[in-house]
């Protein structure tokens, strides 16, 4: 009985792990849109795809976009909370020979999940509640995420009213027509867009869990010549956390050795300082003497 329930568990594990190709970073997502809160209206549902920029590749079958049930809101801890638990998993590749070490350390070069809050209110209209995106974690690990969300308003005055009216009586409202204008422009898109003129709120915000697997070659060969693609490729990484993080530890301690330095120009040019260092000059000639 046990060597038939052993034979069993290996022929579904095999003998050995799937293998990549050398300098391909193969990337594992297993993720979960747990829930939505502070988000106005009722029965809401999130819309999400994938958005993986140049240089990433995937399995032809791979599906990058999903929607979530329809889901009324209940009071948690005085908000306003609805709670999905919508699995889903992406597989990509990357080739690092092929690309350049600028595009891969960049933020902006790595997968990014969109999302869209819609909601349905009393009168049967479905409305839109907010978007929000969420960059893949550059960590492998189990990553916890709070996407906050944000929608376009009317131009104000009257018109925001006459916006707020169709919204609800019509489920017609400013929407975006590409949601991929909310992630950052530039990056390694080279896109410059222009969100000046552009009037939005802060609605709610989005939980989401997130498992991320890194498989590379790289990573477990010893020989002298894949060490430095593993360093390499280390030190992209830990770039990138520092850009993406916008790195505000880094930033305070840099303003902080500013302004010591400029209070000890300060102390140098002031007259007192010059005045102590002539009585102190005075004191030792008079000792010497």
């Amino acid at each position: 009985m046990y060597k038939r329930q052993r034979d069993y568990l290996a022929s579904l594990v095999t003998d050995q792990f799937e293998r990549v190709p050398d300098n391909v970073l193969r990337l594992v997502a297993h993720g979960e849109i747990v829930s939505s809160a502070n988000f106005s209206g009722d029965n809401h549902h999130v819309e999400y795809f994938l958005d993986a920029p140049t240089g990433w590749t995937s399995d032809p079958c791979q599906v990058f976009f999903g929607c979530t049930h329809s889901c009324k809101t209940k009071e948690l801890r005085r908000v306003e909370t609805a709670h999905y638990s919508q699995p889903f998993n992406y597989q990509l590749y990357y080739d690092m020979t092929k690309a350049k070490k600028e595009e891969f350390i960049s933020p902006h070069g790595w997968p990014r999940v969109y999302v869209h809050v819609l909601s349905k209110n009393f009168y049967g209209k479905t409305s839109s509640e907010g978007y929000g995106y969420m960059d893949f974690p550059v960590n492998p690990g189990q990553h916890q995420i709070k996407v906050n969300c944000w929608r376009p308003v009317g131009p104000g005055g009257y018109g925001t009213i006459v916006a707020d009216m169709r919204r609800m009586f019509l489920g017609y409202g400013p929407q975006l027509d590409d949601i991929t204008y909310l992630g950052p422009s530039g990056g390694q898109e080279k896109k410059k867009v222009s969100r000046y003129f552009m009037r939005t709120e802060s609605t709610g915000s989005v939980l989401i869990n997130i498992n991320i697997i890194h498989q590379c070659n790289d990573f477990k060969s010893t020989t002298e010549t894949a060490f430095p693609s593993k360093r390499r490729l280390q030190l992209s990484a830990q770039k990138a956390r520092m850009l993406a993080k916008n790195d505000v530890t880094t930033t305070v301690i840099d303003a902080y050795r500013q302004a010591r330095r400029r209070m000890q120009q300060a102390r140098e040019k002031s007259p007192m300082k010059a005045l102590l260092s002539t009585q102190e000059t005075t004191t030792i000639d008079k000792k010497n003497e």
